[in-house]
């Protein structure tokens, strides 16, 4: 485990019926955060660039230039590698451990609330798989299916039952994970939970838990998220600039 100095953080929906919430003390050193980019290949350098060179062979170089990017066909005497074009992004993906330790109270947690006679952690890890299972409803869910449930009964004086059959056990909670200045909403998608010691009566009094979530894009906390990595670049590249000597910098 990274030495260095221990802050605080939490998993939570507190929309979730009923809510959930769980704060940990964590090391920055233990999280990864992985992003991708999907690219499709379009041929370009191989087959393009080696038209051209052919058709430059037998003296039609101009129109061989024609057939597509001159760029692009340029490119085909440097590299015989396919050119990219983006296609999508990919996932990005949060993972982090935790170490629960019922020896000693939790980062919330009374001084009394974990005695030495119960320093089981069998509630923390039942809280933290809650976030793995379809939730027995959501607030924003419910909501919603009663509103339209009510436009539906002025209109038609009826109600559908398929509106409400949809939000019980539909999904996981959206975990909103706080680490610091980091912020992530998304799904759990594997959490491994290695119990390290137990306790005389054989109930788990410490574990490592491993925690691999992925994004949910059109979460508010994404969004918020995207505009915060707009304004630390901007910041970054004022900071990058303000000392640039050009001349010795650069060249």
């Amino acid at each position: 485990m990274a030495t260095g100095p221990i802050r605080r953080g939490h998993i939570s929906c507190p929309t979730n019926i009923p809510p959930l919430l769980y704060h940990f003390q964590f090391n920055p050193a233990e999280v990864s955060i992985t992003k991708t980019a999907v690219y499709d290949s379009e041929g370009l350098s191989k087959s393009k660039g080696a038209s051209l060179l052919t058709a430059a062979g037998r003296g039609s170089y101009l129109q061989a230039m024609n057939q597509g990017s001159r760029l692009s066909q340029a490119a085909g005497f440097v590299s015989t590698a396919d050119a990219k074009r983006f296609s999508k992004e990919g996932d990005r993906i949060l993972k982090f451990k935790l170490f629960i330790d019922g020896t000693e109270p939790g980062p919330r947690e009374q001084s009394g609330m974990r005695s030495s006679e119960r320093m089981s952690i069998v509630d923390d890890l039942a809280l933290l798989e809650s976030f793995l299972v379809p939730a027995p409803g959501n607030v924003v869910d419910i909501g919603v299916a009663g509103k339209a449930a009510l436009d539906n009964w002025k209109a038609k004086r009826e109600f559908q039952s398929q509106d409400w059959a949809a939000i019980w056990y539909a999904q996981p909670p959206v975990a909103s994970v706080g680490l610091g200045d980091i912020s992530f909403d998304g799904w759990v998608t594997e959490m491994s939970t290695t119990i390290t010691q137990w306790s005389p009566s054989l109930e788990p009094t410490r574990a490592q838990v491993e925690l691999s979530l992925v994004e949910k894009p059109d979460a508010l906390g994404t969004l918020i998220g995207h505009i915060k990595r707009h304004v630390r670049v901007a910041r970054g590249l004022h900071t990058q600039y303000a000392t640039l000597d050009i001349e010795e910098d650069v060249f």
